[in-house]
């Protein structure tokens, strides 16, 4: 499904890495901690491991009982639902969660290797019986709600736009859990006989920027920033095809851009002129 040319003159540019910044209760920055690509995985696989080494979320070998089989589990401390438990490795604001209980208890957190050792060396914190599990649970839980509906808003987005091309696309979410969790894929919908992937985020603001001689739309959204497109990736796929940003005011359009060849970095995404499709 093509809506716009590629994109022949970009020069790629390294991802950079993700930066937490900590702040007081004046929004003043009280710490920053870099997190480099490769670090981000190691930490995110830490999450993971200590949340599947627990039975009540994965059972090795059981059919419908991993990490990412939505389903309801019962605790002594109250019901959960394992969907919002998968979202908690690949979410910016758990990061900033676990780092603010590490400062609390007066540890030392100035870089991405300090993370990750205070993560694998607290992986009871990933526990229901530990109270800081239920701060993160809520967290995710949360946002997956609020994103639930801007999904929904973003399917009826994109049909209508799709539609005005004379193309009819029917949405779906992905039947693998872990794909939306990890690769960020919220849609998807099939076009001449290929899948397409849709990542949607709530949008804030975009505006045009001129950088090292290339055109882009710097695009600021309100929530956590997750890669949408790694030039360096092995696989064959690198990212999502699309994204779709869905405003939060209503005074203020959605837009739909290309994702390849987009630029994820510390709070913004930038997007070449060229990956512009459609606002309204």
């Amino acid at each position: 499904m093509r809506f716009i040319l590629e994109f022949a003159g970009f020069n790629k540019k390294p991802i950079q890495p993700t930066t937490l910044l900590i702040k007081d209760r004046n929004d003043k920055v009280i710490q920053s901690v870099d997190v480099d690509v490769d670090m981000l995985g190691k930490i995110r696989k830490a999450i993971r491991k200590a949340l599947s080494s627990q039975s009540i979320f994965n059972q090795w070998g059981v059919v419908g009982k991993s990490l990412y089989d939505k389903r309801i589990v019962s605790t002594p401390q109250g019901e959960i639902d394992t969907e919002y438990v998968a979202l908690m490795p690949n979410n910016i604001t758990v990061l900033h969660r676990i780092v603010y209980k590490a400062l609390k208890e007066g540890r030392v957190i100035n870089n991405s290797q300090d993370l990750l050792n205070y993560i694998e060396r607290n992986y009871s914190m990933f526990m229901p019986s530990d109270r800081f599990f239920w701060s993160l649970y809520s967290t995710t839980s949360g946002k997956k709600e609020k994103g639930d509906i801007k999904e929904s808003e973003a399917e009826v987005f994109f049909k209508e736009f799709a539609a005005s091309k004379g193309i009819n696309v029917n949405l779906r979410k992905p039947e693998n859990r872990e794909d939306d969790a990890l690769e960020g894929e919220d849609l998807l919908f099939d076009h001449n006989g290929k899948v397409y992937t849709i990542q949607v985020k709530t949008l804030k603001t975009v505006e045009p920027l001129f950088e090292d001689g290339v055109e882009y739309y710097k695009v600021v959204i309100s929530g956590d920033y997750t890669e949408l497109w790694n030039s360096k990736s092995n696989k064959e796929k690198k990212g999502v095809d699309y994204f779709v940003g869905m405003s939060n005011d209503g005074n203020y359009p959605n837009y739909i851009f290309r994702a390849k060849d987009s630029i994820t970095m510390p709070g913004y995404y930038l997007f070449p002129k060229s990956n512009f499709v459609y606002k309204a």
